[in-house]
């Protein structure tokens, strides 16, 4: 995997960009965390949400690396940095799951949607692309010190302690087959924004999850 090396110096550029770093790998973590354990109990829109904002910090924090800084919530910019400054990176991950990742950040505020703005969310078919993509991206970094030490994120803290809000349902840590992960029951919610009706959205229960790898199937068809 490539790598990016961040050793710390005295000089005021490289504390300040060892901070920012810093900062978005602990707040990406945190969110990572409470993603999961909120697509475990069943609530896929609310873990897809923090999910996208767990993805949105984790791209910060790469691109900080070289000094970059990014605004803003979850966004293609985000996606063309990544790809530009990372691409052996960008091609490990789904395309498709993070314009998800994007499109369900959009749901914070519905009032702001385009009609006939659709989406469909599994919950455990998030997990699985979740934790493939925080791994990949997670193990971008290697942090030592001027002296050689290695400083652990707070990813790697928890999977030394075998944290199990980390190791839950994780096929990649767990070293299980993702299709097989994916084909257990699934939590599902679906959202259309229709100009006839309004809002619309359901829950269901899938007999399997899907595993196809198309995130941005459609949510809740119109009738013609």
């Amino acid at each position: 995997m490539d790598k990016q090396t961040i050793k710390t110096r005295r000089s005021t550029f490289d504390q300040e960009r060892l901070k920012r770093i810093n900062e978005f790998l602990n707040l990406g973590f945190t969110d990572y965390i409470a993603a999961i354990v909120l697509l475990l109990n069943a609530l896929p829109l609310q873990g897809a949400i923090l999910g996208s904002t767990a993805v949105e910090k984790y791209i910060k924090a790469l691109v900080s690396v070289r000094g970059e800084k990014l605004n803003g919530h979850l966004q293609s910019s985000h996606f063309n940095s990544l790809r530009n400054y990372i691409p052996k990176l960008y091609e490990r991950l789904s395309p498709d799951f993070l314009k998800l990742l994007q499109h369900c950040y959009g749901l914070r505020y519905t009032d702001q949607l385009p009609q006939d703005f659709n989406i469909a969310i599994y919950a455990r078919e998030t997990i699985a692309e979740l934790d493939h993509t925080i791994y990949n991206m997670e193990f971008q970094f290697n942090f030592t010190q001027s002296d050689g030490q290695k400083v652990l994120t707070p990813y790697r803290v928890a999977m030394n302690n075998k944290d199990e809000r980390l190791f839950k349902d994780n096929y990649i840590l767990l070293k299980e087959d993702k299709l097989k992960f994916l084909k257990h029951e699934d939590i599902a919610y679906t959202f259309r924004k229709t100009p006839e009706i309004g809002l619309l959205s359901t829950n269901f229960t899938a007999f399997e999850s899907p595993q196809d790898g198309d995130f941005m199937r459609e949510g809740l068809r119109r009738l013609q």
